[in-house]
């Protein structure tokens, strides 16, 4: 390896492989981050692209039974 101003280069095999590490690392880093922020505002009845719209989901409820309706 050679060297340069006290650091030492890196190879071309490194390289590659620093490189598809990357392609593999990014798109897990954002999707682990996608599920920790789901999880986060799933308390909140939303998903992150409803938190980001500024929507909610409220379950409707149903209409309470009443003795008189038997």
């Amino acid at each position: 390896m050679e060297e340069r101003h006290g650091w030492e280069l890196a190879t071309y095999p490194q390289r590659v492989i620093a490189f598809l590490l990357d392609i593999v690392l990014i798109p897990l880093t954002l999707v682990i981050g996608y599920l920790i922020w789901w999880l986060i505002v799933l308390g909140r009845a939303q998903t992150p692209g409803k938190q980001i719209v500024g929507i909610q989901v409220e379950r409707k409820r149903p209409a309470s039974k009443s003795l008189a309706s038997k």
